[in-house]
Parts: structure tokens; sequence; C-alpha cells
């Protein structure tokens, strides 16, 4: 059958090159085309199987695979057609420019503007080009996953099919030790784990890697080629030179068939690696054996003869893509082949979560102790987290990940994440004697796959319960592929044994890491002078290693109690996949453009504008994040649902207002009655409907049919008060949403956690729940010592009363905080209570008014970064996450902002965050103090006043490139590139084409403030 021949499909697409504005404008256009094929895919392809009978699945899968084909080529070509003009455009202008200063002559400033205006549309093109990529990727995987089981074209790109990589294979399993069936590291380790994992699904919804023996020349990046020789020889040495070699090496007994797996293994891993650098995988998964993470150059270690992570690691700094790796173990022994390797280098940052017990635990190495923190260049780069006792659970290695892991790792801003992957410190391993649970391994996955745009490589290294292993790897893995983290169960505090490690990691890596000085010092730290100790203690105290097998084993009444646990644990978790329900959607989204009705008559520039909620929704379409998404109904809330938190009295006044006129004088009035708030005749229908569309989405992830949700929606609520609004909020929204989902969900949500991310203390969402223990609201906002809106309710002081005592916490900014202190507040603060309280469901008080250039939050938070603040809540509460708009007024950063935390509800890995842009110096002419601004003032130029731009080196208005671009043609002939927008009160610097912060310019923004709105 043809594909459908729909002419915005399949014609040729052609997009003005010259002209960066309407290019764009056409290629919003042409990507509508994916929404529509995902629409059609909607409705010709019903989920029920009664109603899928009626057509035929397989002709409408290929024809819109087809449609979508012919779509993205031709976008393709268009892009790229642009930027090969516009490379040449920039090469012959260079070249012409060249030839002019060769023959003595100098460069115009026309001529200058002009370069730099077409480099600048050449960067824009650019990442239209990478957009576009991520936009195909996203439709892509939305039709695959629909009609996977129907039709899928055979030469759809793997990493548009999968992104996770998995490598087993069964050769491996031939390394084993004949002498004692049941020595630990045995083949059943990785038979039992594959077993369990296609039990549950899993390997079929990954990408299987063939593992391919290593080669020599990537054996010797590490090992030497005595060794690698050694390991050739194994395989013809008979009996009695096994068991000689048995005392050459510390627990590392050969095999005829250990050559061949270890190569494998290292191999295997390898590939695999490989497809994640290169970008055909987003991450992955190896179940390999023999492990690695103990062998070192001249060593065979510990169950390890080749250190498969070390190997891969290498390789990957080697490429482009892998310039800074962080490799995390949380095997339950120390790596120390892996310490070794990277001892001294500042491009792996290695950190080892280990049983140690004050060096008595094998393999005994003092080097294995927290002092151990690099030298030469990796000074810091080496972290030990030495574990002193045993029976540690989830409570204390998610203390670890809170106060060490995530900060050091989020500041280190790797490129690629490895995992040492031992589940030996998992619950009913007799050789580590720890009690983590297997579901708490999904947390710490999801944590790490928010670093390094989510290409994280997990290796399989210990682990010898078979139960815990292979519960453990499952978690592992659904993680990876995208599935909600579950449960944990209720976190106890940690023991005091790992508050004392903690605390002296804390005193040996602060001199290194900016993120471990916010604690304070009391006074001189004292660390050990270890000069004189060997980083390879093995050859200064063990020259020979008597065979003493040392392999404990559980007794069947121990086995039997740990199985019935590890059987309690499985089953407290929903380890259905992500899509076990055609119906259901990841991520709902709900919006109506019937919000907008509220609007201020009296100034019409108040920052609180309708196309707020417009201009988000549109670029989650441009961006094709809309499509991936269930839409969830809007509706008004009924009189109850408000009455769940407000009086009758006030929503009484509230709905009169229906009755003003348009043109009363009387708004005037009831304006100032209030504190900052607007009226509109349509203000209580825009309320109840803001309130009841945030319900639905509620109800869509309280009833299970989306995992989670973002509601867009306006007027905002956290600072409405039970019996008056305020603060441009009239409905609080989601103390209304907590409570519907308490008493209407009371089976599933009895436990609500609120995060209130406005730069706004949501003062009404905290008088809500004050005494009441039920509900964990947390806010970050600015505060300025209580001269912030809206006053002194948000100092830190202010914890709760009575049952809710605690369950009030308020991290006040006094002082213009950006992505570092946000992250810091979430890894030391936010996500350790949030574990603790363990919540049912998340909402969100998702104001974007925190972000760079917003108008009246003043902070520097990124965009990007509100996808990571999105990704870690995704963690709690089995991944129930609601997000509902509140404020945020700077469109540019609100749209963006929304897109990245959509992507993260959609388990998109959220990207690096950039280092933060400042201003150039040479290219700023004159920074005046910022007095006599204007904000109203109209374009120099043609007069028009509808959105101007202030030079900030020569302070002359002229109007932006959506009116007649009068400040564009004003940078390009003066050389002054830095410009304050009139309208939101960003900085754009046109050399950068960028926005910016930075206190330079903070006065200009300062003084259009107290222009526009009289602060």
């Amino acid at each position: 059958m043809a594909p459908d021949n729909n002419n915005s499909t399949t014609a040729t697409l052609h997009l003005p090159c010259d002209d960066i504005i309407q290019f764009k404008k056409q290629l919003e256009s042409a990507r509508k085309v994916d929404d529509r094929i995902q629409n059609e895919l909607n409705s010709r392809l019903p989920a029920s199987a009664y109603f899928r009978s009626k057509v035929d699945p397989r002709r409408v899968c290929q024809e819109l695979f087809e449609s979508l084909r012919c779509a993205h080529s031709s976008r393709d070509s268009a892009i790229k057609r642009c930027i090969n003009l516009t490379e040449q455009e920039v090469r012959s202008m260079l070249g012409e420019a060249g030839q002019d200063k060769a023959k003595g002559g100098a460069a115009t400033g026309t001529a200058s503007g002009a370069i730099g205006k077409s480099q600048s549309r050449l960067r824009q093109l650019r990442n239209d080009l990478y957009e576009e990529e991520i936009i195909q990727r996203n439709t892509y995987k939305f039709l695959y996953e629909r009609c996977r089981d129907i039709y899928v074209p055979t030469d759809l790109p793997t990493d548009l099919k999968f992104s996770t990589g998995f490598v087993y294979d069964e050769r491996m399993t031939l390394h084993k030790h004949d002498w004692n069936p049941k020595f630990n590291e045995a083949p059943e380790r990785i038979t039992t784990t594959h077993a369990r994992l296609c039990e549950l699904g899993l390997v079929q919804r990954c990408e299987r890697i063939s593992a391919e023996p290593i080669t020599d020349e990537d054996i010797l990046r590490l090992h030497s080629p005595e060794l690698l020789q050694l390991l050739k020889d194994s395989q013809q040495m008979s009996d009695e030179e096994q068991c000689k070699l048995r005392e050459k090496f510390d627990e590392a007994p050969l095999s005829v068939h250990t050559h061949d797996a270890a190569r494998l293994s290292a191999g295997g891993l390898l590939k695999l690696t490989q497809a994640v650098l290169d970008g055909k995988l987003l991450n992955g998964f190896a179940l390999i054996r023999p492990p690695g993470h103990h062998a070192m150059r001249d060593d065979f270690n510990g169950f390890c003869y080749l250190n498969n992570v070390c190997l891969s690691a290498l390789k990957a700094l080697s490429s482009s893509e892998g310039k800074r790796i962080l490799i995390v173990d949380w095997d339950v022994h120390h790596g120390q082949g892996i310490q070794q390797a990277f001892y001294n280098s500042s491009d792996v940052l290695y950190i080892s979560i280990h049983r140690y017990e004050r060096g008595e635990h094998w393999p005994n190495l003092r080097e294995g102790d927290y002092d151990f923190v690099g030298i030469g260049n990796g000074l810091g780069y080496n972290v030990n987290v030495p574990l002193n006792e045993i029976g540690l659970s989830n409570a204390e290695y998610l203390a670890i990940f809170h106060n060490l892991i995530l900060p050091i790792a989020t500041e280190f801003s790797p490129d690629l994440v490895f995992v040492s992957a031992g589940f030996d410190c998992a619950i009913g391993c007799p050789l580590g004697e720890m009690r983590v649970h297997p579901a708490c391994f999904a947390h710490f996955t999801h944590y790490l796959m928010s670093l390094a745009n989510g290409r994280i490589v997990i290796a399989l290294e210990g682990g010898y319960c078979l139960s815990s292993l292979s519960e453990g790897v499952a978690m592992t893995v659904r993680t990876l592929l995208g599935d909600a983290c579950p449960r944990l169960e209720a976190l106890g505090e940690p023991s005091d044994s790992i508050k004392e490690t903690l605390l002296n990691c804390l005193t040996a890596l602060r001199p290194y890491w900016k993120c471990l000085r916010m604690q304070g010092s009391t006074g001189d730290m004292l660390i050990p002078d270890i000069s004189h100790l060997s980083l390879n203690s093995t050859h200064a105290t063990k020259l020979k290693y008597p065979w003493v097998e040392y392999n404990p084993e559980l007794t069947p009444e121990q086995l039997v109690a740990f199985a019935k646990e590890v059987d309690r644990l499985t089953a407290l978790a929903d380890l259905r996949p992500a899509d076990a329900d055609a119906n259901n959607y990841r991520t709902c989204l709900a919006y109506d453009v019937k919000m907008c009705r509220h609007e201020n008559l009296l100034d019409r520039s108040h920052p609180e504008l309708p196309r707020r909620i417009v201009y988000i929704y549109d670029q989650l379409c441009a961006k094709g994040l809309s499509g991936l998404c269930r839409f969830a109904s809007s509706r008004r809330c009924t009189d109850e649902e408000a009455m769940l938190f407000h009086t009758r009295d006030n929503l009484d006044m509230m709905a009169a207002w229906r009755n003003l006129d348009s043109e009363s004088d009387r708004f005037a009035e009831l304006q100032s009655r209030f504190d900052s708030l607007y009226v509109h005749p349509l203000s209580y229908d825009a309320a109840q409907l803001s309130c009841g569309t945030l319900l639905s989405v509620v109800e869509e992830v309280c009833s299970g049919r989306s995992r989670n949700g973002y509601a867009i929606v306006r007027p905002p609520g956290h600072h409405a008060e039970s019996d008056k609004p305020r603060g441009f909020c009239f409905i609080n929204n989601v103390v209304v949403a907590a409570r519907y989902a308490q008493t209407k969900h009371s089976n599933k949500v009895r436990r609500v956690l609120i995060l209130d991310w406005d730069v706004h203390h949501g003062n009404g969402v905290q008088d809500a729940f004050y005494s009441d223990d039920s509900v964990l609201y947390i806010s970050l906002h600015r505060y300025d010592f209580g001269r912030f809106y809206p006053g002194s309710s948000g100092a830190k002081e202010n914890v709760g009363c009575d049952k809710g005592l605690g369950y009030n916490v308020n991290v006040p900014w006094n002082g213009r905080v950006g992505d570092a202190e946000y992250l810091a507040a979430f890894h030391h603060i936010v996500l350790p209570i949030a574990q603790s309280f363990n919540p049912d469901l998340v909402l969100v008080s998702a104001g974007f008014d925190a972000a760079v250039g917003d108008p009246l939050g003043g902070l520097k938070l990124t965009p990007a970064c509100y996808g990571h603040l999105a990704h870690l809540l995704c963690g709690l509460a089995g991944g129930r996450v609601v997000l509902a708009l509140e404020g945020g007024y700077n469109l540019a950063s609100i749209g963006e902002a929304s897109c990245h935390c959509v992507a993260s509800l959609l388990g998109l890995p959220p990207l690096q965050l950039p280092k933060q842009l400042v201003p150039n110096p040479s290219h700023v002419t004159r920074i005046a103090d910022g007095r006599g601004v204007d904000a109203r003032a109209v374009c120099q130029t043609c007069s028009d006043g509808s959105e101007n731009w202030l030079c900030l080196a020569c302070l002359e208005t002229h109007c932006g490139r959506y009116v007649s671009k009068h400040m564009l043609s004003h940078s390009e002939s003066t050389g002054h590139v830095i410009a304050l927008s009139f309208s939101d009160l960003s900085v754009w610097c046109y050399h950068c084409d960028s926005y910016i912060v930075s206190p330079v310019v903070e006065p200009f923004i300062a003084a259009a403030a107290r222009s526009k709105f009289g602060e």
C-alpha cells in the first residue's frame, strides 16, 4: 500500500536561509507534521484489541512510518542546505576581510557586523539541526513503542529503536572452579540473573550487544605484556600448574577457560561503551563475568583477571567524547585496581563505597581508607568511603550519595559515567554482610542518570546471593530503561559509624571540592600524613598467598530467611514495564486557552500575562514534546473541591466579580483592597479552570493512567490564603490538589510532598499544612532577610507546629543564587528529607521566576537546571510527580524551562549544565550606573513603543527584531552588543547570541524594574 501522500510530508521543503526568524517560523510549521502523524496513529490504531480487529494495524503503522520518514528527510535536507549555504557565505566574507587586511586596509564596522550576523545565524542553524535530531528521535520512539509488535521498518536505526544496551554471553559461564562447585564466583551468578531479566521482559526491551574478545592492543593499555602472556598460557596449563599459580595471586584461581571468558567480559563492556560514546545507545548494562575491578597492571586479584571498567575507561579517554569520566564503585570490596590506574589523573574521578572495618576486611589495604585522595594532578579525584561496620542498609548508602557522591559528581560534570556494580552489598550476600535492598540500586542508578547527558555504562562486578543479585540487577536495568524507581521502605537514621566516615571524607576532600565547603569548619583539620605509604601495599606485605579458600556460605536456614526477605521486598515493587498497558502514557499534559481570559484591564504590561501559558504550550509543541504526552481534559473545580481549603465567603466574593462591567471604575478600588492582585470579571472562572485542570492531571496520575504530569495553568495559586486571594493567586491550586488526592484516593495517597521552587515563598501552602504531618512542604525561595515578597513567613525557623513540627522546610536565599545553590539544596536538604518522608505523591509548585532574566525573581537558575530538579524528584513516590505552573515572567525562560521539565518527566536525560555566561568586558564600551532608565521609552528610530531594548553601551533605545530590528541594526553598525529588554528585563549579547547574567548589568535591571513596576 502506498504511503499517505499528504503534501506536508512528501513535498520538498524550502526554508529561507537568510532570515532566521522566518526560517524558524516555517520550520516550526513543518514540524507540526509529527504531531499530526502521532494523532493519526492514536485515532487509527485503537488500544482495544476489539477495535484493532476492525483495522489493518500493520498497514496503519507502515503508512505512518513512511509518512514520517518523508517528513523528516525533507526537513533534514532543508536545514542542512541552509547550513551549507551559510557556511559558504561566512567563508566568503572572512576571505574578503582577509584580503582587505592583507592589502593594508581595515574592516569596517559594517563589514564586521555582517560577519558576526552571519556567524550568529550559522550557530542558530546548527542548534536547529541538533533540535531536529531530538524531535525526530522522540517521534520515532513514540511510533516504535506503539507499533513494535505489529510492524517496524527493517532499516530503522538502532539508536531510535532502543536506548539501553545489554551484554550477555553464555561463553562466560565456561570459566568456573572445577575443584569446588560451590565456589561463590560461579556461572550461576549470570545465568540465574539473566533468566530473571528475561522473566521480567527486560532483556527483550534492550538492544543486545554481542560480546567480542578484547584485543591485545586494548588490554595493553593497562596490563603488562607479562600478565597478558600468563593469561594466554593458562589455556594449556595442567591442574598441577594451576594449583601452583594460585599461590602467586590473591583469590584469583585460573582455569583453562579463564582466558576466553576474561577477554569476552572486557570486550563486551568495551563494545557497549563504544556504542554509548557513538550515540547509538543512551546507556547500557553488561552482565559479565569474571569481574574486573581488583585486577591490577601486573596482578590477577580477587576473582578478577582483566580490569573491565579500567580498560573501557582508558579507551574512552582516547576518544573525543569521553574526556572526563566518573567511575562509581558500589561493590562491597574496594576496587584497588581502578584506584591505582587513575590515582594521579584528573580525567577520571573514582568513588568507591566499600566495607573496610578499619583495614580488617579484604583486600585489607591501607590505601582503601578515606585519606587516600590521589596524588599530583589526581589530588581530590580519588574518593574512598570506607564502611567500618557490617549490616549497613539503605539509609547509610543514600546518605553517602546525598552528602558526597552527588555533590562531587555534579561539580566534576563528567562526559561519561561507569558503575562498577557489585551487588555483594545487597541483603543476603555472605561476602558483604550488608543489607542494601534491591530497590535501592534503582535509586543509585536514577541519581547517576542525571549526569553526563544520561550516558552511563554499568558493569557487573560482585554479588553472591543469587536472589538479591538477580533482583538488584533487575531493578538497575529497569531504571536504565526508564521505569520508575520502586518505593523504599521507611529509612531509619544513618548509623554513627557512617556519620564518622562522612565527616572524615568531607575533611579530607574539602580542599579539592568547592561543593564540600559550605558546612564550615570548627578549626584546623588534622589529616594523617600518608606520604610514606605505598599506593600498592599488596606487594609490600604479601609475596606469597598460601591457598586458603575463603568461601563463606549461608546456612540452609539463612538461605530460606533471606530468600523470603528478598521476595517480600520484591513484592513491594511494581515491576510491570512502563508500557505494559497501551492505554497508559508516561506523562500527561493539561492546558486550556480559556485561562487567558483573566487579564489586567488597567495595566497591559503586567508581568502575569495571559500569553505565559500560550508560549509554554507552543514551545512544547515546537520541540515535539507535547506529542509524546497524553492530554488530560481541562475542567473547572467545583465549589466543594475549592472548599477543601477555601472558605465559602471567599469563594462567594470572587464569584460576585462576574457581575462587574469590564469598563467599571471599581477595578482600581477592588485591586487596592488586595495584596499584589489584579481583578477581571472572569478571574474566578479562570481560577476555577486553573485548579480543576490541575485536579484532572492529579486524577490521571493517581488512577495510574499516567505516571506523571504537568498542568500548564494560570492564574497561579501558592500565595492564596483560605479567606482571601493574594499575590496574583485566587485559588490555592496545589493545596486543593493535595487534599483532593488524599480524599479521593485515600487508599493510595496518604503522604504528599509539595516542593515549591517558585522564587516567592508559598505562604498559602505553608499556612494550610503548618500543623499537618501528612503533607511535607519544602520551599526554596528568595528571602533577602524578609524583605522579598511575601515577607518573613519564609524564614528558616518556621518549621511547623504540633503534629506538623518538622514538616515545613524553608530554604530562604539571601543572595543572587543559581544552579549550584539549588542543586546543593536538593542534594543536602530536599532529597534526604523527602526520601525519609517517603511520599505517595509529589506536587511541585513549579514557578520559573528564579530563572535567568526573570523581571521579578532576579536569580540565575538556568532553564536546563529545572530539568535536573524534575529528574531528581522523579525518583520519589514511584515516579508519581505532578508539576503545576506558578510564577515565571520571562517568556523565553519559562518556555525553555518547561521543555526541560517535560523532557525529564518523559524520561529523557537532563542536559549537562553549562558554565555561567558572563559578558566579555571588551564587548561593553561603557556601563553607566543605571539611573534614569525609562522602561516606557519608544524606539529612537521608528517611535514604536511595543517592544524595545536599551543599549547598555550608549543608553539608546531601539525596537527589537520582531518589530523593525533597529536594535540589531544599531549593534551591527556600532559594535555595541549588550542590550536590555524592557519587555522581560533580560539582557542579551549579540556577539555571544545568548542571554547573559552578570553583576555588572544588575543596576540596569534594577533601574528598569523600578521604572516599569514602580518598585
